[in-house]
């Protein structure tokens, strides 16, 4: 019985890969989990009253771009850069993501609103 279902598991993931492959939407799904992945890195490093000063937005080129609202939210993360690069790659590989570059924006735009 765990044989049947073992092989269905991986008969629904080859499934899986090839519609995805099939609609083209791969680079999305790495973006999202790009995304997703340095916004749960920059939630615990920040204190818990100011971990909304801070959003992974985009993913373009190989560079992930964090807006903030305050310079020293920015500053610090420009700093943390490598760890943020690194945090990206342990969770999506495919994103390829290489850099972070930091904005300072007056209200946080929602990348799930995106979605």
């Amino acid at each position: 019985m765990n044989q049947i279902w073992s092989s269905m598991a991986h008969t629904m993931k080859d499934l899986l890969v090839s519609a995805v492959k099939r609609q083209g939407i791969g680079k999305d799904l790495a973006t999202l989990h790009a995304i997703q992945a340095a916004n749960a890195y920059l939630s615990t490093r920040l204190p818990g009253e100011r971990r909304g000063d801070a959003e992974a937005i985009s993913v373009r080129g190989g560079i992930l771009t964090i807006a903030c609202l305050h310079a020293a939210v920015s500053q610090m993360f420009t700093r943390e850069a490598p760890h943020i690069v690194h945090a990206v790659y342990q969770a999506a590989p495919e994103a390829q993501v290489s850099r972070v570059k930091t904005k300072i924006v007056e209200n946080l735009p929602s990348f799930e609103a995106n979605y």
